[in-house]
């Protein structure tokens, strides 16, 4: 079976996270952007670690913030978007055999202890394009056994007060909704809201908000919006300001990704 001419883009959406399957083109470049977990369905993925040593793999994580260059080989994968909070980042990371240090600050991890299992779904759902709610009830199920497979517990409870920050985030998704006004809704002083949420998300509140725009603006043009309104609906200035966190983001043109791509939303 050709994965790459089977079946046009696919993006699964939810309030915690996205699924995004496609053909990537030789290279991935992302400034900046949410933690993910790409899953290739055939060819393996290239990244260069500080040594300038080439690193293959058919499966990497990437923590939120951080900028990477892959060599994709036109590969079909599977881009997972994990929950925001860094709950499915902390489950992950011990799961992956492999540290890859790209540069003095940054590290991504590659080959996932479950990859031949999660290869095999991403090819299933790939093929048969369940519906949204099915696909994101069985990602779910599966990032709850993650910490089943740990050697040891990991402790990846969330603070309640990021959680409550990220809701009225998402809530509130087209207000620009101040630090101070957050931090007194979890009552502690804004710089330390800022310091715990930095912690908890690998980002500050106002990018993940950003992020969280973007994929607003995704779920939107499913009922028929232009990317522009849809932008707009989402809290964005205009056109350029999304354009801008998508690209950030590793996003293809935008209206050649809605034209092309099937989206399913839950």
């Amino acid at each position: 079976m050709n994965l790459s001419v089977s079946l046009k883009p696919m993006f699964y959406s939810s309030f915690e996270r996205s699924l995004y399957f496609l053909q990537l083109d030789e290279f991935l470049y992302r400034v900046n952007g949410p933690s993910m977990l790409i899953i290739s369905l055939d060819k393996p993925l290239e990244v260069l670690d500080i040594e300038g040593n080439k690193q293959l793999s058919h499966s990497l994580l990437i923590p939120a913030g951080m900028p990477h260059t892959i060599k994709s080989n036109n590969a079909m994968v599977a881009i997972c978007y994990l929950k925001g909070n860094g709950s499915d980042l902390k489950k992950l990371i011990p799961l992956m055999a492999n540290h890859i240090k790209i540069d003095s600050k940054h590290t991504i991890f590659s080959q996932v202890k479950i990859e031949v299992i999660l290869r095999a779904q991403a090819k299933k759902v790939w093929r048969k394009k369940p519906t949204a709610r099915y696909v994101m009830k069985k990602l779910a199920d599966l990032v709850d056994t993650f910490d089943a497979l740990h050697d040891k517990n990991i402790n990846y409870q969330v603070d309640v007060r990021v959680m409550k920050v990220i809701e009225i985030i998402k809530v509130n998704i087209d207000i620009n909704v101040s630090v101070k006004e957050m931090s007194k809704k979890v009552d502690i002083s804004s710089s330390r809201l800022s310091q715990i949420f930095r912690a908890a998300t690998g980002t500050s509140i106002r990018t993940f908000r950003l992020w969280e725009r973007v994929f607003f603006t995704t779920r939107c043009t499913q009922s028929g919006l232009s990317i522009t309104d849809a932008a707009i609906k989402a809290g964005f200035a205009d056109y350029g300001q999304y354009y801008r966190v998508y690209n950030d983001m590793g996003g293809r043109l935008p209206g050649k990704a809605k034209n092309k791509t099937l989206l399913k939303v839950c």
